[in-house]
């Protein structure tokens, strides 16, 4: 299943660098035709959080010795 999902993301992100939910629904669509409807939409949300981290990092506080 992480093949088909990393092969989803590489489709998306050839096609686009901000591929929409519409984009993430059909691609997910295509390659998990036998989930539910709410598993589809789970992965797509998923999907477009990861992708979000990646591109836009939460930035790590340092702390510093004193």
């Amino acid at each position: 299943m992480q093949e088909r999902v990393i092969d989803a993301m590489v489709f998306l992100l050839a096609q686009s660098s901000s591929p929409t939910y519409r984009d993430w629904y059909a691609a997910i669509d295509d390659m998990f035709g036998e989930f539910s409807e709410a598993e589809k939409h789970r992965m797509v949300e998923a999907g477009m959080a990861m992708l979000e981290r990646l591109v836009n990092p939460v930035p790590v506080l340092q702390l510093q010795a004193a």
